[in-house]
């Protein structure tokens, strides 16, 4: 439990540190950056795939599962909802769209854990 509450601690660390220095970059560096990350994860998800074996019922059913619960939970939105709420209470602090910024944050949490 100790591992996983650092893991959040670095995370939403890391994404306040990166919603901060992206007002550093140019839109040009941020859209290369997004598309490197987004090679990474996914070499990363092929990689894991292969190592449950030849037999990719068990990744389908993973991910239809999954989506159909995000969907019927309405996590995204719900996700959505905090972050405007924490963009309110904190307008006065901060410049910038904190919504998005925690949740993509919290969505790449949320998929690190599976």
């Amino acid at each position: 439990m100790t591992g996983t509450i650092i893991n959040a601690a670095a995370i939403f660390a890391g994404g306040l540190l990166g919603w901060w220095a992206g007002s550093l970059l140019s839109e040009q560096m941020r859209g290369t950056l997004l598309a490197v990350m987004g090679l990474v994860v996914t070499v990363m998800g092929i990689e894991m795939a292969l190592e449950w074996g030849n037999s990719p019922l068990p990744i389908i059913i993973a991910v239809v599962v999954g989506g159909a619960a995000g969907e019927l939970l309405d996590i995204e939105g719900r996700l959505e909802a905090l972050g405007q709420r924490l963009q309110r209470l904190m307008r006065s602090r901060f410049q910038g769209d904190l919504a998005t910024g925690f949740v993509q944050t919290t969505m790449k949490y949320y998929y690190t854990l599976f």
